[in-house]
């Protein structure tokens, strides 16, 4: 069910997405611990329907395969995967040449989008 039909919806925020992806994760228990946890203040997290009620988060959990309620709605989820790359080394640690390269083979590869943009620190 898509709540917002013929109208587009804002992309989620970083905190709404990682609610979402936390609320799913540890088996759709508590909206207000998976609010805490992605950095939300004490006001929001007292009433989580103010996050989990909005378009963006509710076609988000459609596209996901789960309706408003995170019940699965036996629906195959419409949205790609996202894959998330963590870096083993510790970033702050690279020299700038290394940065250069690493930004050099990034730039490279097919599919490979910045958010937010890269900031050139040279």
């Amino acid at each position: 069910m898509h709540y917002n039909a013929g109208r587009t919806t804002k992309p989620l925020s970083y905190r709404q997405m990682r609610a979402v992806e936390l609320w799913l994760k540890y088996g759709r228990r508590s909206k207000a611990a998976a609010l805490r946890e992605a950095g939300y203040s004490k006001s929001v997290i007292s009433q989580p329907h103010k996050v989990f009620s909005s378009p963006s988060v509710r076609e988000e959990l459609d596209k996901r395969g789960f309706g408003f309620t995170g019940q699965y709605n036996n629906l195959s989820p419409q949205a790609k995967p996202i894959a998330v790359i963590r870096p083993t080394v510790a970033l702050p640690t690279l020299t700038d040449d290394q940065i250069r390269e690493l930004r050099q083979k990034l730039a490279d590869a097919p599919d490979i989008k910045f958010y937010p943009p890269m900031v050139n620190r040279f």
